[in-house]
């Protein structure tokens, strides 16, 4: 596959966008910030490019973004705090990037998200018993990252989970507090 460049910063004047899909592109560089300015965007699909550099923290002030996938880039860092502020994600793919640290606090606010895919990163620290307040969770995806310490009991309150992928995760006692 060509490489196609980057994405210009003009496509944040696309205000009325609604559905933005780049995946597959071999795209570069770094998401704009300007990605901030899709107010209207519902859904944004960027997987299996070359993006590299942090996760752009705009990108979690689009309030009405009900799908967001980035997985598959060179994307690294830290989550941005303001992770929480879309209430309106229902699925969340940031699998297959280079994300690190702990998982921020503000992602146990997404109260209404199905999908949570967070696999293949070097995510640390241990998991959160504010987990518990993920109630409408279908499907979780936490391998193959760098987690510590046991699975939260709170696991347990996830009434609706359908599929969980804890392999490779870095736990000792993974299942001893359960």
């Amino acid at each position: 596959m060509n490489d196609c460049g980057q994405i210009p910063n003009s496509i944040g004047n696309l205000s009325n966008l609604a559905d933005l899909n780049l995946s597959q592109n071999a795209l570069e560089g770094t998401i704009p910030p300007t990605f901030g300015g899709l107010l209207k965007l519902q859904e944004m699909e960027l997987g299996y490019n070359k993006f590299q550099g942090p996760c752009p923290s705009e990108l979690f002030y689009l309030l009405n973004l009900g799908r967001l996938s980035l997985s598959s880039n060179l994307i690294s860092g830290r989550l941005p705090s303001c992770i929480g502020n879309i209430t309106s994600l229902r699925y969340l793919d940031l699998d297959s990037n280079n994300l690190s640290f702990n998982l921020p606090s503000n992602l146990w606010r997404l109260r209404d998200i199905l999908e949570l895919n967070l696999s293949t990163n070097s995510f640390c620290g241990s998991l959160s018993s504010e987990i518990e307040n993920l109630k409408a969770l279908i499907i979780v995806d936490l391998s193959v990252n760098n987690f510590f310490g046991d699975i939260p009991t709170a696991i347990g309150a996830l009434q609706s989970l359908q599929a969980l992928s804890l392999k490779h995760i870095g736990c000792k006692d993974l299942f001893r507090n359960l």
